[in-house]
């Protein structure tokens, strides 16, 4: 839902986040963390590094940090240079699933997936609400 917007508010936020937490309905939402970031491509070194970072349950990964990504995810141009104005949404979701019953799994089980997706409205997904390196514009 995040990369469908062209700005996000911490209200906009708030709805994905309760949005997400009730995919796991009926289970219960207290263990479930979620993090969801801008990521910048920096054109002239590939480095990729957070914008901007809001968490539910989890803290936020401080703007600036490098980032891991698969390579693939990286647009290159025709000389193998790592084209301009690239960023991407990363979602990390953190579940620790107990067995209601705890016959079988005594301590549980942490689900995890990670997700990446493109800004769609335009290059990125501003975020007034956390102050950013100002690579994201705010039009």
């Amino acid at each position: 839902m995040t990369s469908q917007a062209g700005v996000v508010t911490d209200a906009d936020l708030a709805n994905f986040f309760a949005a997400s937490s009730g995919i796991v309905m009926p289970y219960d939402t207290t263990p479930i963390s979620i993090t969801v970031s801008l990521l910048y491509v920096d054109p002239s070194s590939g480095q990729v590094r957070v914008e901007w970072s809001k968490g539910y349950n989890t803290a936020a990964i401080p703007t600036g940090t490098p980032v891991p990504i698969p390579g693939g995810l990286i647009s290159r141009g025709s000389n193998n240079q790592v084209l301009a104005n690239q960023y991407l949404i990363y979602s990390h979701v953190s579940y620790l699933y107990t067995n209601a019953t705890l016959v079988v799994l005594r301590s549980g089980v942490n689900l995890t997936d990670d997700s990446y997706t493109r800004p769609r409205q335009k290059s990125c997904v501003f975020y007034p609400s956390i102050p950013q390196t100002n690579i994201c514009p705010t039009a």
